[in-house]
């Protein structure tokens, strides 16, 4: 499973809501380009929002909710959402929307 990366990301409540979160994932986003990956999938907890939007806004999708699969501090259940993303889809997308920009340009 070489073509497969995993990528989670914690932070601190004190540094929350600051874009610590969305510049990690998105640098770990780059290393996985660089290293050649085909898939990256995230888990996060599905009561989590803003961590699943950190991760939709890099291209990733909403794959399954796994109902009750987290376990917080005080002993209370959560869900499970897995996203994940098709490393080389996503670049292609990315070309072509930036090619048919280029293009607008030129027109």
């Amino acid at each position: 499973m070489r073509h497969l990366g995993e990528i989670r990301v914690t932070t601190d409540p004190f540094v929350r809501r600051r874009g610590l979160a969305s510049a990690l994932a998105r640098e770990i986003f780059y290393l996985a380009l660089q290293a050649g990956l085909d898939k990256m999938v995230a888990e996060v907890a599905a009561d989590q929002l803003p961590a699943a939007k950190v991760f939709e806004k890099l291209g990733f999708r909403r794959e399954a909710r796994l109902a009750g699969q987290i376990v917080d501090v005080q002993g209370r259940r959560h869900d499970l959402l897995v996203l994940s993303t098709d490393i080389p889809a996503l670049m292609q997308k990315l070309e072509e929307t930036f090619f048919q920009a280029a293009g607008s340009l030129d027109g």
